[in-house]
């Protein structure tokens, strides 16, 4: 399945990312789930800590990393992107948010994915790719209609665009082309 913008995958099992209004939540079960209390069946079951529900904020909403209007998400090994139209910036944060790996001016409004050693950039019908080490960017093959969502899973490049009914087509792009 290929998820909206606002919503991403991670590396790990059960890791995954949303962006909820202005703030970019992780959810990573393995990390910050709580071990379950013992069940007394004589008292009501109390209501759970929202510590161990594994949603946490990472970006945005009292973090150290401001958003403004983030559009869209994307996640690979030890990284995330996080394309803010309101800074008209993507940047490329630790998979934890605990730092920024490199910030690109942009005013794209995505989505975004991370593809063959670069994070790949829409604006409506338009794909940049930047290399993730030079951050130089490179022309992409335009999609044949603006671009609702896009997805990769170590291979090729998988964009789905709005055709004239509304649908979504897919095409693929292969090998970093």
């Amino acid at each position: 399945a290929m998820p909206p913008p606002w919503f991403a995958r991670g590396c790990c099992a059960c890791e995954w990312y949303l962006i909820c209004d202005k703030t970019v939540l992780r959810y990573a079960p393995r990390i910050v789930d709580c071990e379950p209390a013992p069940a007394d069946t004589c008292t009501a079951p109390a209501a759970p800590d929202p510590s161990c529900l594994g949603w946490v904020a990472i970006a945005g909403a009292g973090c150290h990393i401001e958003l403004i209007d983030p559009v869209a998400i994307a996640a690979t090994d030890g990284r995330i992107a996080i394309l803010d139209a309101g800074c008209r910036e993507l940047r490329i944060l630790s998979s934890g948010g605990e730092r920024v790996i490199a910030s690109i001016a942009t005013a794209a409004r995505g989505p975004i994915a991370f593809w063959a050693g670069s994070i790949v950039i829409a604006d409506h019908k338009k794909l940049t790719a930047y290399d993730l080490v030079t951050l130089s960017s490179r022309s992409v093959p335009d999609a044949p209609s603006d671009i609702a969502r896009m997805a990769s899973a170590g291979g090729p490049l998988w964009i789905a665009d709005v055709a004239p009914g509304g649908e979504l087509d897919l095409f693929v792009l292969e090998g970093g082309q």
